[in-house]
């Protein structure tokens, strides 16, 4: 922690010349104008995994001729540029955000920022030539996992060729999905580590592989908690190769490995076992077993009677190796998306199915070694619903002409399907079958940025009806 400070510190006394590395996975209207320039081949990088590197979007941008597009995406266009604008602020704005709901949100999906029932943040960015730093503090109320002071979203980076070299806790998204994602996601905390991103997704040189097209890598070194963990300090390793070889299809594969741990392997041999997959034989007193998971994702984008579709999916799975044919535990996300115009606004509908439940086992995401499974803070860092559950959501993201935002969503969601016949004790662990109505508005009003909030849930569980409704605000100021 003071090392971090000192590295702030540091930065602060340095000329401003560069842009914040990246877009985050905090504003889902911005990533609905970055996937519409990209369907319509504006934007050629991979974008299916956050944080997106701001060198891809400006490098496409800067392509653009302004006589090519029409006024739709002429509206999109200069969205995403005041925002790259913004990043590129030679001294960048402090900030201070204070968000209070009725209830600890149950769920939580692209773009969601707050987590607990009430929070306070304030933020301040760094950056030069080769230098970023962003310290983000927050402070919650009867937090989940009882730590009420976070640096959540705080990190420090570093420039080095088409490199960057990051430190941190920052928050990621893999994969095409709007409502959920399976192998990782904003769901849990997240974790702090060290990172390697590439900076610009360009193509190979040589003939043999530039028909990858553009391509995006990172990779991650995490370290777990030490406390309410079956093996205590376990490190997590989680790596994504993003390809775009034709401009209208995206492909992402990922991988997340939990290993290591008090009372096993933690040295650069066994990390070197662990980069080679193998099958998983679940015995505790194999060192060199660990908790191995990943993902394929794509996204195809196309048109039909002159309206643009994006069809994507993912598929997760677990325990895989060399030796396998075909992966096990998997789990599921589909879905399909597309924009319409009214007047000057913009309207992206989604509509999104997820699978996380194993008709053998209730075994997705959980390990016979790593007991407590593939979660941080007590939240599964894949799916927004967890494991043993289902979910079908329609979704609409709305930005109007004005400078003012909503969004909505209906979902009907299942959870526990392992115990869908069974009687169970604990409403934790009983079926539970879910209609959810969720929505909010985003406005500036008195020079700050506000958003009101409103969910009503229908939940069945045990044969008795539970009726919930929720609100929130949130009020955010820069200064």
């Amino acid at each position: 922690m003071k090392l971090f400070c000192a590295l702030l510190a540091c930065a602060s006394l340095s000329s401003f010349v560069q842009a914040a590395p990246w877009v985050e996975a905090d504003n889902i209207y911005l990533r609905a104008d970055i996937q519409l320039l990209s369907d319509h081949k504006v934007i050629k990088a991979p974008i299916n995994r956050f944080p997106l590197m701001w060198a891809d979007i400006a490098a496409d941008l800067d392509e653009v001729n302004l006589n090519t597009l029409d006024s739709n995406l002429n509206r999109s266009y200069q969205r995403v540029i005041f925002h790259l604008n913004q990043a590129k602020r030679s001294s960048q704005p402090a900030s201070i955000k204070i968000a209070a709901a009725t209830d600890r949100p149950k769920f939580k999906h692209f773009g969601d920022s707050q987590s607990e029932k009430t929070e306070i943040t304030s933020s301040k960015t760094f950056v030069t030539s080769n230098f970023a730093a962003h310290l983000e503090i927050h402070k919650v109320a009867d937090a989940i996992d009882d730590k009420s002071f976070r640096l959540d979203g705080s990190y420090l980076a570093y420039k080095l060729g088409n490199w960057n070299i990051i430190g941190g806790a920052v928050p990621m998204w893999w994969g095409p999905g709007w409502d959920s994602a399976l192998l990782m996601s904003t769901n849990a905390r997240p974790v702090p580590g060290i990172s390697l991103n590439r900076q610009q997704a360009v193509a190979f040189e040589t003939p043999w592989l530039s028909w990858l097209g553009p391509w995006s890598f990172n990779t991650f070194m995490g370290k777990m908690e030490d406390n309410g963990r079956a093996i205590p300090n376990t490190l997590l390793w989680s790596s994504r190769l993003s390809l775009k070889p034709f401009s209208s299809l995206e492909l992402g594969l990922s991988r997340s490995t939990m290993w290591g741990g008090e009372g096993r392997g933690n040295g650069l041999s066994d990390f070197w076992d662990v980069i080679i997959p193998s099958e998983s034989d679940n015995k505790e007193d194999n060192p060199t077993d660990v908790n191995d998971l990943g993902s394929i994702d794509l996204r195809w984008s196309t048109s039909a009677l002159g309206q643009n579709f994006g069809i994507y999916y993912e598929m997760a799975f677990e325990d895989y190796g060399i030796s396998s044919i075909t992966p096990s535990k998997r789990s599921h996300l589909a879905g399909i998306d597309t924009d319409f115009f009214f007047g000057d606004s913009l309207y992206s509908v989604f509509f999104e199915a997820s699978d996380t439940y194993h008709a053998e086992c209730a075994c997705i995401y959980e390990h016979d070694v790593y007991r407590t499974g593939y979660r941080y803070r007590d939240k599964e860092i894949g799916s927004t619903y967890g494991s043993n559950a289902g979910s079908i959501t329609l979704g609409v993201i709305a930005q109007p002409e004005s400078d003012s935002y909503w969004q909505a969503s209906v979902s009907k969601i299942e959870l526990n399907k392992n115990n869908e016949n069974k009687l169970v004790s604990g409403d934790n662990l009983s079926y539970q079958e879910i209609l959810e109505l969720r929505g909010s508005y985003r406005f500036t009003w008195a020079k700050s940025r506000w958003q009101v909030g409103a969910l009503a849930r229908k939940t069945e569980i045990n044969n008795n009806t539970e009726n919930d409704f929720e609100a929130s605000l949130s009020w955010e100021y820069k200064f």
